[in-house]
């Protein structure tokens, strides 16, 4: 952000150094068409990296989600199979409800 800020800075003071008031004009227009153009290319690259990192993190979490699943049946079935159903259930995962016997 502070590039993007020095650019449009840099632009403006150039603007301003002009002799001529026509060449002012012209110089002010230029630098704000630049200042504009890389805001909107800031913008893009911001906006397409937010939107990929959503979609990864969203990927990521049902990804986890089903492990952590997957791993709640493997350890119902360890301790079913170890004749253990008098021992307590393991915890299940982000307010699932562990079933016994479930698979």
């Amino acid at each position: 952000m502070a590039h993007g800020l020095d650019t449009v800075e840099t632009g403006l003071e150039a603007a301003s150094a002009a002799a001529n008031p026509a060449e002012k004009a012209n110089l002010l227009a230029a630098s704000i068409s630049v200042a504009m153009n890389n805001t909107a290319s800031g913008l893009i690259v911001a906006i397409t990296l937010l939107l990929t990192h959503m979609f990864l993190e969203s990927k990521t979490t049902k990804l986890i989600d089903s492990l952590e699943i997957a791993t709640v049946k493997f350890l119902n079935s360890v301790v079913e199979r170890r004749g253990g159903a008098d021992e307590a259930q393991p915890a299940a995962p982000r307010g699932m409800v562990a079933a016994r016997g479930a698979v």
